[in-house]
């Protein structure tokens, strides 16, 4: 995909992260590090909160000069002299999904169940005068995957290798690492493929029980599993227009988002599979206030002042730490998880790794804009400050 961490679209062959976002003229981009938030703007708008966009991919101009990809202008709805809304829900359910071409057979078909709704409502508050526009959207979305990874048989966690170890659809020899011999360069096998009892590390073994039991008669890929994810976002913007005088106009835009997303891994817990079944919550937020001011009919300034934020934790899926429930010396003792084990030939155990993560990305802005028009010509010059904050 053209962004490592996030969807989106690819400008003059870059990257998502290279793209400008903008949010009614102003600074929408995400400055976290790493995108811990997995996604490359602030404010992802309700498309029926959106009165217009544009997207510039060439031969800009100078106030648009921060990004090398393209630049996404999106302009949130006013109010008007009369009232207007509208109210909306889609739904999606996997009863009208085909089956999977991996699902196992007799299997029930994966949950994907989605449902999208809102409202929206814009009028007057004082008529010619004073406006407001005020939108909801909110999308609850559960949804299954289809895993089959590999897992030890009981037997092979027990050490007994005698029956079933496969590697490249040829017999696995298992050898002894103590009997190695420095002048031939060789190891002699375990005994009828088993390692004694004695010789299993006392931490693997408790990480080995972790791990289920096949339920599938391979020899690879013998877990078949339904991982899911519960997927909640709610989003919502509050815009009032006011009309000082004939001069003169104000507006102010206060945008709210909230995504929480909690996915299971390949494996049950605490095993997890690796991957990345950690939780993960984004609390967005936009402000902006702007004055027009027309000085003369051909000499017009805009002053725009803005501020967002986009808050990000993710976190384990375990509630305590497990290294010395499992004997692991020398970890973290403190955060919540356990240590990540990755076995050649099968998958790994344990949490993702990397969590918890957060981050508290804000970005504050001042612009001036003076369009001056002179007879054929117009000139267009200002400036623009911006404060970002990218722990």
């Amino acid at each position: 995909p053209p962004g490592a961490r996030f969807a989106g679209f690819s400008a003059a062959g870059f990257r998502v992260s290279h793209n400008n976002y903008l949010l009614d003229g102003m600074d929408n981009n995400s400055n976290q590090h790493a995108a811990q938030g997995r996604t490359p703007q602030v404010i992802s708008p309700s498309i029926d909160a959106v009165q217009e966009f544009k997207v510039q991919t060439t031969n800009y101009s100078a106030e648009f000069g921060r990004n090398v990809g393209g630049v996404v202008n999106v302009v949130i709805k006013s109010g008007s002299n009369e009232f207007h809304g509208g109210a909306f829900e889609f739904l999606r359910n996997e009863a009208f999904n085909a089956r999977n071409f991996f699902q196992a057979p007799g299997a029930k078909i994966a949950v994907f169940r989605r449902n999208q709704f809102g409202a929206l409502l814009g009028g007057p508050i004082v008529k010619n005068k004073t406006f407001f526009f005020v939108n909801y959207e909110g999308t609850k979305e559960y949804t299954a995957d289809t895993a089959q990874p590999t897992v030890a048989t009981a037997a092979e966690r027990r050490g007994d290798f005698s029956s079933n170890s496969f590697f490249n659809n040829r017999p696995t020899q298992i050898f002894d690492p103590a009997t190695y011999n420095a002048q031939t360069r060789a190891r002699q096998p375990f005994a009828n493929n088993v390692i004694p009892a004695a010789r299993i590390d006392p931490v693997a073994a408790k990480v080995a029980a972790f791990s289920p039991d096949p339920n599938r008669g391979s020899i690879i890929n013998n877990y078949f599993s339904n991982p899911r994810s519960d997927a909640n976002t709610h989003k919502g913007d509050l815009r009032i227009d006011h009309t000082v005088g004939p001069k003169d106009n104000i507006y102010g835009r206060y945008s709210y988002q909230n995504y929480f997303l909690q996915p299971e891994g390949n494996l049950p817990a605490p095993a997890f599979g690796g991957g990345d079944p950690a939780f993960n919550e984004n609390r967005p937020q936009s402000f902006v206030i702007s004055h027009g001011h027309i000085f003369t009919p051909n000499l017009f300034n805009t002053l725009k002042v803005s501020w967002n934020r986009l808050l990000t934790n993710r976190g384990s899926p375990v509630d305590g730490n497990l290294n010395p429930q499992i004997g692991l010396k020398g970890a973290n003792t403190e955060l919540n998880g356990f240590a990540l084990f990755n076995i050649n030939g099968f998958n790994s155990l344990g949490p993702p790794a990397n969590n918890p993560q957060f981050s508290d990305s804000q970005t504050r802005q001042i612009t001036d804009d003076v369009l001056w028009t002179r007879g054929r010509h117009t000139v267009k010059f200002g400036g623009n400050l911006m404060f970002v904050q990218s722990p």
